[in-house]
């Protein structure tokens, strides 16, 4: 087993602190290392650490931590019984997440609070009132503290 020394340098940083970066890790990388622990001008090997490299793509770090609220289409569209959006909020926050018509009325509220994740919102082409909302363009808004997103669908009858 091949043991190098950690230390910072090039795409590596924090080597001698709790938290260690190493930017653009890949396959390469891969192996067993020394990361150097202590302070001042005292400093030593640790026990072998072991760096495996994942194939986690820039999606799915995205998903894994948000930096601003994301509303797309889950779909269908157009539909007509129910169709779906895709949310991803960085921290959950008090706000309505409704549907819209194109005069900009409130047709239903879907929830009053955004959570910090990935999450589905569904709609069955409601109103508030559970009446059948009219064909036509209906908007998702998202309007929770600093969090502000739209997404468009079409319901067909």
């Amino acid at each position: 087993m091949l043991r190098v020394p950690l230390g910072n340098g090039g795409q590596i940083s924090g080597a001698t602190s709790p938290l260690l970066t190493i930017q653009d890790a890949c396959d390469p990388n891969t192996g067993s290392y020394d990361a150097l622990v202590g302070s001042g001008p005292i400093v030593e090997p640790s026990r072998p650490v072991r760096l495996d490299i994942g194939t986690a793509t820039g999606v799915e770090l995205e998903l894994a931590r948000p930096r601003s609220l994301s509303i797309e289409l889950a779909g269908p569209s157009p539909f007509t019984s129910q169709t779906a959006f895709r949310l991803v909020a960085p921290h959950a926050e008090r706000g309505p997440i409704a549907i819209y018509d194109v005069s900009r009325a409130r047709i239903r509220t879907l929830a009053d609070r955004v959570e910090a994740s990935t999450g589905i919102v569904t709609w069955d082409g409601r109103t508030s009132a559970g009446t059948r909302a009219p064909a036509g363009i209906y908007f998702l808004r998202v309007a929770a503290g600093a969090m502000h997103g739209t997404c468009r669908v079409v319901l067909l009858n």
